[in-house]
């Protein structure tokens, strides 16, 4: 699977693997966020993405990035209450720490 990041200025919807493009609104802001490899209980490392400052309520967040070689940034719902029910933002890398 590869990496889906924000859609670009077309207008374009972020698609998955199977997935409709429908399934996220493409009005939702980005989100600027960095990446952290950190290593889970078992030993492995999965990908933190830490978002210093929702576009929504101005708070910090942290998603998870997935646990290949790079980390997946795509959409993720707000963690936030002041957002629609299912609203969110599309995750953008500012700089990545392993």
């Amino acid at each position: 699977m590869s990496n889906k990041n924000a859609p670009a200025a077309t207008g374009a919807q972020d698609q998955q693997a199977g997935g409709s493009g429908s399934t996220v609104a493409t009005e939702d802001p980005v989100a600027v966020c960095r990446a952290k490899l950190t290593r889970t209980i078992g030993g492995g490392q999965v990908w933190l993405l830490v978002v210093r400052r929702c576009p929504h309520c101005r708070r910090p967040h942290t998603h998870g990035g997935g646990s290949g070689d790079e980390p997946f940034y795509g959409h993720r719902t707000a963690h936030c209450t002041t957002v629609r029910p299912g609203g969110g933002y599309w995750l953008q890398p500012t700089e990545e720490t392993r």
